[in-house]
C-alpha cells in the first residue's frame, strides 16, 4: 500500500533574537484527521533516529536553516530550534514563519476500521518552518503541501491481523485523503 507523506504542524510559541531560537510544540495531537493516527509513542520511537541529525528546514525544501532539539513532557514534543540561515531568521523575525512542520514516512500502519488506521511505525525525517498551516484556524493539524516531495509515496506494511476490512471497501478506504 501506499501513503502520502504525513505533515504534522504546530504553532511557535518563543522567539529569542539573542540565541536565534525559535521555540513551540512539533508533536500533541495524535489524531492526523482524515481517519489516520499517529500515536505518540510512535513519535517517541521515532525522536531518537530524528535527533542524530535534527534538521531544520524551509518550507520543506531541501535547504537547512538550522538543528534543533526534542524534550517530551506531558503535552508533547517540544522543539527548541537555533536558525543559523539570515534569510530564514528574517522571515521569523518578521512573523513570515509562524509554525514548524514534521514530517513523518509512515512504514506500518495497523487497521482500526474501515475509516480509521494507526501508524505504528515510520521515519520522523524532517522538521520544516512554515508560513501557514493548511488550516490556520488550527494550532496542529495536518495537511499536504503541493511540491512534489510532500507528494512522494511511501511503501507501508498493513497490519493484518487487526479488524478486516469489508470485501468490497480494499484498502483506500481507511486511509482515504492519503492514498496515491
Amino acid at each position: 500500500m501506499k501513503v502520502k507523506i504525513l505533515r504534522l504542524f504546530s504553532n511557535i510559541t518563543r522567539v529569542d533574537e539573542e540565541t536565534r531560537t525559535v521555540e513551540g510544540y512539533a508533536f500533541v495531537n495524535p489524531d492526523c484527521g482524515g481517519g489516520m493516527i499517529l500515536p505518540r509513542a510512535t513519535m517517541e520511537r521515532m525522536t531518537a533516529d530524528y535527533l542524530k541529525w535534527a534538521n531544520v528546514r524551509e518550507m520543506h525544501g531541501a535547504k537547512a536553516v538550522g538543528t534543533c532539539s526534542v524534550d517530551w513532557d506531558d503535552t508533547g514534543a517540544f522543539m527548541r530550534a537555533e536558525i543559523v540561515d539570515d534569510d530564514a531568521w528574517e522571515k521569523v523575525k518578521k512573523g513570515v514563519y509562524k509554525a514548524f512542520s514534521v514530517g513523518v514516512k509512515p512504514t506500518k500502519v495497523k487497521r482500526l476500521s474501515v475509516n480509521r488506521a494507526e501508524i505504528t511505525d515510520g521515519t520522523w525525517f524532517e522538521t520544516s518552518l512554515v508560513d501557514r498551516p493548511k488550516d490556520p484556524d488550527s494550532a496542529f493539524s495536518i495537511a499536504r503541501a503541493d511540491d512534489a516531495v510532500a507528494d512522494e509515496a511511501v511503501e507501508v506494511e498493513v497490519d493484518e491481523e487487526a479488524n478486516e476490512l469489508p470485501a468490497e471497501t480494499g484498502t483506500r478506504g481507511i486511509m482515504r485523503g492519503y492514498l496515491m
